[in-house]
């Protein structure tokens, strides 16, 4: 844990963000005209994100300009290293729109910067900005050098606005200031690789799983539901009879798995937003999606194989190859590529972040709450480690699926 703290950053979308600041840029850009009252929406979005890099450049007692360019570049560089060049948002032009006011916000934060280390590693990557500017039409080059503005601007969101959502890389100055909270592989400071569950535990999840019930609060009969339900369009996976259990908040479950219905919508239909199950119903979405998890098990060669594989020959070229660094073909998020550290990468960010869902709908049960934060861990390890060393870092993906494998052969195999 880190034993230094901040006020935790207020942050918006990360692709409304992305816009906002590129609609500012083609603003700016047009015979210096201003943005004023034909575009209410957007004054009034780049107000709030004034207001939003005041606040926090009062907090973290930083100019704003070191807060924009840390903030702006690692949300930028995390964009092009999942999309590369070709995506709507990520692609040549725009990054070319922006570039001259990236320049000189680098060069504004490196006046006001007061700490040598932060100083070193602005100046840092402006020189590796400028290199990114030169090699634009290099394909491969360009995408090395994201990769290294990515873990540097990590470990400054890290280390200095306490933007603990991404592991810090430890390759700049400013994590040298902090080697006692560095989470470092070879320092044995990241998870250790041997879980802290047993045969045992997983033989009370299944204990667990075989036993709960599905909540009474807000239960419909039959006849209700149909009425409540009327509101939705289209056809529905289910009939309105006894095998399946209604609720209130439009969630059905089949009565003898008491797993949710196949093909569920979990928008609300009428707030438009996503459903979120209270008690046991988020049990029952554990369930699923853990047993989802373990339908089949990932490799960088892109096959899906019934167990857990460790890393082959035929993984390594994939990973070796440039081209498959970035996550989605064209930067079209309809062709996710499903090979190689992008698509690794993939696996990591959206493993990871349903996983830490999952977390919120049985934060009520102790145990199972430590596993998903356990083999959550295991990935935010691995992606802390990163591309430059993907064998230790595919340790850590090896040890998360082995959780989910053990839970599915274990406790989910019913």
């Amino acid at each position: 844990m880190k034993k230094f703290a901040f006020v935790t950053s207020i942050s918006i979308g990360f692709f409304a963000m992305i816009v906002l600041i590129w609609n500012l840029d083609l603003h700016q850009s047009t015979d210096g005209a201003e943005v004023k009252g034909q575009d209410k929406e957007l004054e009034s979005q780049i107000d709030e994100e004034e207001d939003r890099l005041n606040y926090l450049s009062d907090v973290h007692h930083m100019h704003r300009s070191i807060v924009q360019s840390v903030q702006e570049g690692h949300r930028l560089m995390n964009g092009y290293a999942m999309y590369g060049f070709e995506d709507e948002n990520y692609n040549l032009e725009n990054f070319k729109v922006s570039e001259a006011r990236r320049v000189a916000l680098l060069e504004e934060a490196i006046e006001h910067s007061e700490e040598e280390h932060v100083t070193k590693d602005l100046i840092t990557i402006l020189e590796k900005f400028n290199e990114l500017i030169a090699d634009l039409d290099h394909s491969e080059k360009r995408l090395i050098h994201v990769r290294e503005l990515q873990s540097l601007y990590r470990d400054l969101d890290y280390y200095l606005l306490n933007n603990t959502y991404y592991e810090p890389r430890n390759v700049s100055s400013t994590s040298e200031q902090y080697e006692d909270e560095m989470i470092d592989a070879d320092e044995d400071t990241l998870i250790g690789l041997d879980s802290q569950f047993d045969d045992g535990d997983y033989e009370e999840f299944a204990m667990f799983f075989r036993s709960y019930e599905l909540p009474d609060e807000g239960r419909l009969l039959s006849e209700e539901a149909e009425s409540h339900f009327s509101i939705i369009q289209g056809h529905l996976g289910w009939d309105y009879n006894e095998d399946y259990v209604f609720y209130e908040n439009y969630l059905v479950f089949e009565k003898e798995s008491k797993l949710p219905v196949a093909g569920l919508n979990r928008m609300d239909p009428v707030t438009s937003e996503m459903i979120v199950p209270y008690g046991t119903q988020g049990v029952s979405f554990v369930r699923e999606e853990l047993m989802r998890l373990g339908e089949a098990y990932p490799s960088p060669n892109g096959e899906r194989h019934e167990n857990v594989m460790p890393l082959r020959d035929e993984d390594r070229t994939y990973l070796d190859d440039i081209q498959y660094l970035v996550a989605y073909k064209n930067g079209n998020e309809d062709e996710a590529i499903q090979k190689g550290w992008g698509g690794t990468q993939l696996l990591l960010t959206h493993t990871s972040q349903l996983l830490s869902q999952l977390e919120l709908y049985v934060h009520e049960h102790e145990q199972l709450t430590l596993w998903l934060q356990e083999t959550r861990e295991y990935l935010q390890a691995a992606d802390a480690i990163g591309y430059d060393d993907y064998e230790e870092a595919y340790t850590y993906i090896e040890a998360a699926f082995r959780n989910i494998e053990r839970m599915n052969q274990i406790a989910l195999n019913d």
